[in-house]
């Protein structure tokens, strides 16, 4: 991965980091004022949307970096729903470095041992 899709990368991830964060802020205020469907809505967001895209972000991070999936994922709860592998192959084809024949053979393997 080169340096500069490496940044773009983490720029991403940091700014989900940064919207889950301040969603949990606002959730917070809202519920001060007893706004419950703000809370509600907030909540859904930040489960629904926030959190897979950085958990794809991350898992993208990781691949590009050599990492193995077995080493990023370890211990996940049964329901944990499998990871958004159409969102990882998008980042990686656009942040990735290389051949891309190459690198869509290795992420095919690297998503192969993640299902083992």
């Amino acid at each position: 991965m080169s340096n500069k899709q490496s940044i773009e990368l983490k720029i991403k991830y940091k700014t989900l980091t940064a919207e889950a964060q301040f969603i949990r802020l606002e959730k917070r205020k809202a519920k001060a004022r007893r706004k419950t469907d703000l809370v509600r809505r907030l909540h859904e967001h930040k489960l629904d949307r926030v959190r897979p895209a950085a958990r794809s972000t991350h898992l993208a991070q990781c691949f590009l970096r050599g990492t193995e999936y077995k080493a990023v994922e370890q211990k996940l709860k049964p329901t944990t729903p499998e990871p958004n592998w159409s969102a990882i192959e998008t980042m990686v084809k656009k942040y990735g470095s290389g051949d891309s024949r190459v690198l869509m053979q290795k992420f095919a393997e690297w998503t192969d041992s993640a299902n083992k």
